[in-house]
C-alpha cells in the first residue's frame, strides 16, 4: 500500500513537471562612474532566476541577486567604501492580460537577504514584495520583460527595525531608475 502512495504521487508530480514550461531568466548590469573629483563608485549586479509555468495563467520560481560595489577616492586612489548583498526570492506570478505576445502579470514574493560592507559591518533582513511587470515573447522560446517599479507593495525587516511601502509614482514614467529590462528562455 505505502509503495503505490509513493508511486502515485510520484508519477503526478513527474506529471506535472513534464507539463510546466520551465523558465530562465534574469539580468546583468555593471555601473562604473568615475568624476573628476570625489569618490568613484564601480558596481556589479546579477540576477538570475528559474522557474516554471504551472498554467497559462500561473508560474513559480526562485530568483537570487548578488551585488558587490566599491568606492574609491579620485585624488588618493584609496577605496573609501565597498559592500557586498545578496538577496534570495522564491516568487509567484500571476498573469492577468495577454494580448497576442504581450503579457501582464503581478508578482509576488518573500525575500530575504544580507549585506556587509567594508569595515565588517553586516546586516540581513527579511521581506516581501508584489509589483506589476510586463513581458514580450520574441519568439516561443526566447522574450524581453520589464519590472514596472511605479507602483509596489513592499515590506521589509532588518537588524534596525521595520518598513512599509506602497508607491505608486507615476509622475516621472522616463524615468530609467525605475525601469529595467531583462531577458527569459523557455525550455
Amino acid at each position: 500500500m505505502k509503495k503505490s502512495f509513493i508511486l502515485i504521487a510520484l508519477c503526478l508530480f513527474v506529471a506535472t513537471v513534464c507539463n510546466a514550461q520551465f523558465f530562465l531568466g534574469g539580468s546583468v548590469g555593471l555601473n562604473a562612474n568615475s568624476p573628476k573629483v570625489g569618490n568613484s563608485t564601480t558596481s556589479f549586479d546579477l540576477s538570475p532566476s528559474f522557474g516554471y509555468s504551472i498554467s497559462d495563467k500561473f508560474a513559480a520560481g526562485i530568483s537570487l541577486s548578488l551585488s558587490t560595489s566599491s568606492q574609491v577616492n579620485s585624488s588618493t586612489s584609496d577605496v573609501t567604501n565597498t559592500n557586498t548583498s545578496w538577496k534570495l526570492e522564491p516568487f509567484a506570478r500571476y498573469y492577468f492580460l495577454n494580448i497576442d505576445r504581450l503579457s501582464f502579470y503581478a508578482e509576488g514574493g518573500i525575500y530575504a537577504g544580507g549585506k556587509s560592507v567594508q569595515n565588517g559591518a553586516s546586516s540581513s533582513y527579511l521581506g516581501m514584495e508584489v509589483f506589476p511587470a510586463v513581458e514580450y515573447s520574441l519568439t516561443n522560446r526566447f522574450g524581453l520583460f520589464a519590472q514596472l517599479n511605479y507602483f509596489g507593495l513592499n515590506y521589509r525587516h532588518n537588524d534596525s527595525g521595520d518598513s512599509f511601502g506602497l508607491n505608486a509614482n507615476t509622475g516621472n514614467v522616463v524615468n530609467a531608475s525605475s525601469f529595467g529590462i531583462g531577458f527569459f528562455i523557455k525550455f
